[in-house]
């Protein structure tokens, strides 16, 4: 009697340390399989961080998130930034509104939570939802005044108008636009 039970736990035994094995092996065998880690540390000497996509989401009740996407970006803590390259931004207006952004290359201020998305090889679109798109080779997103801001060559087009001037301004909570400097207008 003494002898089986003896045999009965090391049977059990060698069951659950065959078990701890084979759990063990599984979980060795699935991390090998599974991609790099989209954080990689150290490859740009600069960059305290260097990541493979980036994504920054902020909602505020009662409207849809604005959403901050690139496929490549460096984070720097010193100065608590983010550079980011191939952007695609939506900013939220209104009911249900939104600009859709897209751009080569910006930065984040992770603190603020300000933005600037710019085009190194020509103007970048912006795509309103009334049909309207707004050409500039960068911007500047204020989140503390809900901003948008365009500094350099500035052309709207849309159903039957054409505008072009200097500099941009977009108040996103009051749904305004103001074109500044040398600005020609068409209507047609």
């Amino acid at each position: 009697m003494v002898i089986r039970r003896f045999e009965s736990k090391t049977l059990l035994l060698l069951f659950a340390m065959g078990m701890m094995s084979f759990l063990a092996f599984s979980v060795v065998s699935n991390l090998r399989e599974k991609n790099p880690p989209v954080i990689q540390r150290n490859i740009d000497k600069e960059a305290d961080v260097r990541l493979e996509s980036f994504s920054f989401v902020r909602t505020r009740e009662g409207e849809n998130p604005l959403i901050l996407q690139a496929t490549k970006g460096a984070l720097y803590e010193a100065s608590q930034t983010a550079r980011l390259e191939n952007i695609i931004a939506t900013i939220p207006y209104g009911e249900g509104h939104s600009f859709h952004i897209k751009g080569e290359t910006g930065e984040i201020d992770s603190e603020k939570k300000d933005f600037t998305v710019r085009n190194l090889s020509g103007p970048m679109t912006i795509t309103l939802e009334n049909h309207y798109t707004v050409q500039t080779p960068g911007l500047l997103w204020n989140e503390d005044q809900r901003t948008l801001f365009a500094e350099g060559p500035v052309h709207i087009s849309g159903p039957q108008t054409e505008i072009d001037g200097d500099a941009l301004s977009i108040f996103v909570d009051r749904q305004e636009m103001v074109i500044l400097g040398d600005v020609k207008a068409l209507v047609k």
